[in-house]
């Protein structure tokens, strides 16, 4: 047991003390390890310390502690992803799957809705088949492939349609017989 002085007077702190704020520093520090590699939403972050097995309160203390020191921020969090996933050539709808996994709303943030204006209509369309250009689906029925490589990257089934048509005609195929 420590003593600590409070204000001129002295009190006895207790050993269960002690091991919480060992915890809350630990919880904490870990949160600081995970955003040396990259960033992470504060419910992300709050679900990855309650797997690791610490205690409710210890998570969410060392989570608002990180939001308090400017260390978390699931603005900006939500700015680097949209940003990021825009640019690994994913769909808007597997982006706001993705937000909404880390609890935040896709409608609040700035660069999703820039993203949902500028993306929606020829523009993704056209994201979609330049990722269709860069890495074509290998399989016998390419259109099929192609529908399904999109769909799995986040694009709504109508681009990804309209997308795996274009690019299976400009590959030769005329009929879904044979694409």
């Amino acid at each position: 047991m420590g003593n600590f002085e409070n204000d001129g007077r002295f009190f006895e702190q207790s050993e269960q003390s002690d091991t919480d704020r060992d915890q809350a520093d630990s919880a904490f520090a870990k949160i600081q390890r995970l955003l040396c590699i990259r960033e992470h939403a504060s419910a992300l972050l709050y679900k990855r310390l309650l797997s690791s097995g610490y205690d409710d309160r210890i998570a969410s203390e060392a989570v608002q502690r990180a939001i308090n020191c400017g260390l978390v921020s699931d603005e900006r969090y939500a700015d680097v992803l949209v940003r990021s996933r825009l640019s690994q050539g994913k769909g808007l709808r597997g982006i706001a799957f993705e937000l909404e996994q880390a609890g935040i709303d896709p409608q609040t943030v700035p660069a999703y809705q820039e993203a949902l204006f500028r993306d929606s209509g020829p523009d993704e369309l056209a994201r979609a088949l330049s990722l269709l250009a860069a890495k074509p689906p290998k399989a016998k029925r390419i259109r099929e492939a192609a529908y399904r490589k999109l769909v799995q990257k986040g694009y709504e089934s109508s681009v990804a349609a309209s997308a795996a048509r274009i690019f299976a005609e400009q590959h030769g195929c005329t009929t879904l017989e044979t694409c």
